[in-house]
């Protein structure tokens, strides 16, 4: 509970910041371009990524301790 509550105090401010940030910019992915995509969502797609990244890191952490 005390994980849930310390990501939603560091996820609260990232939104925030992300949401006065509304200037729209173009992604280069590999050799796509998305343009005129709204800042905000780059930040809050990368920040979830991360969070998707580390839990999975995570399972396979704990996954793997089992084994011992």
């Amino acid at each position: 509970m005390f994980i849930l509550i310390f990501t939603l105090l560091f996820a609260v401010p990232v939104a925030m910041f992300a949401t006065q940030n509304t200037q729209t910019v173009n992604v280069n992915f590999f050799q796509t371009v998305y343009p005129s995509v709204p800042l905000y969502l780059v930040v809050l797609i990368t920040l979830l990524t991360g969070v998707t990244f580390s839990w999975l890191i995570h399972i396979i952490d704990i996954f793997y301790s089992s084994w011992e």
